[in-house]
């Protein structure tokens, strides 16, 4: 297999696709009992952007959701020369949502104790990073899909160090595992509409040279894009 790290689409060696390679070392085990001050400073911005607790969804416009229906994802930055966010292409083989990208993460289980421990065991069970290895940060805001009406929670997570994205995936739902630099998608102009084909319904898109991002994962991109402060844009480059 061969994975890949997206984070200057306008770099290209020679590629038509103007991506490019990058082999990294290993996962390291991050530090136990971090203190917020250890944080990297391009990080508080967005650890401002989460809350202690998962959210619920309003009843008056979301209505209720069943236990069946809980999702948890994590949005794992990983810190590199440039920070990227951790992102997977699922199999073209799975039956639902086969070959679109995703954040780990899944189904919430009666073995989770909370949505972050369901959060950091999907994460162990499709690339192979165990929980002790990166520092959660605390929820963002949680999102209804459209289709299969899941209520996701997102866990906002740190891995410090790199991630070897060349390396085998050990869950045959993922295909590759890539990073997705976070100056690009913490940048709000680079969101745009595309319809879900087949119906008049319009999803958010993130628009860049890489894989397509699109529906529930583009719309978690967005909202931290959204709400990320201006001002720290260029701590990410």
């Amino acid at each position: 297999m061969n994975s890949k790290i997206y984070s200057t689409p306008w770099i290209s060696p020679g590629a038509a696709t103007g991506l490019f390679e990058m082999r990294l070392p290993p996962v390291t085990p991050a530090p136990q009992n971090l203190d917020q001050k250890n944080l990297p400073s391009w990080i508080e911005p967005l650890r401002r952007l989460t809350q202690t607790v998962p959210s619920e969804p309003n009843r008056d416009t979301e209505g209720s959701v069943c236990d069946e229906l809980r999702a948890a994802v994590v949005v794992l930055v990983v810190e590199q020369h440039l920070p990227v966010f951790l992102m997977t292409a699922r199999s073209t083989t799975l039956h639902e949502h086969g070959g679109e990208v995703a954040f780990p993460g899944g189904r919430i289980e009666a073995r989770d104790a909370d949505p972050a421990a369901a959060a950091l065991r999907e994460l162990r069970e499709e690339v192979g990073i165990a929980p002790s290895c990166v520092e959660p940060l605390g929820y963002l805001p949680g999102i209804r899909t459209r289709g299969s009406r899941y209520w996701v929670m997102p866990l906002l997570a740190w891995l410090p160090g790199s991630f070897d994205f060349s390396a085998r995936n050990p869950s045959p739902e993922v295909e590759y595992a890539f990073g997705l630099s976070l100056a690009i998608a913490l940048d709000p102009r680079r969101y745009d509409r595309k319809l879900v084909p087949g119906t008049d319904i319009s999803v958010p898109m993130l628009i860049w040279e890489g894989p397509l991002i699109w529906g529930a994962t583009a719309r978690i991109l967005m909202s931290c894009a959204d709400q990320f402060d201006p001002a720290a844009r260029d701590l990410l480059r």
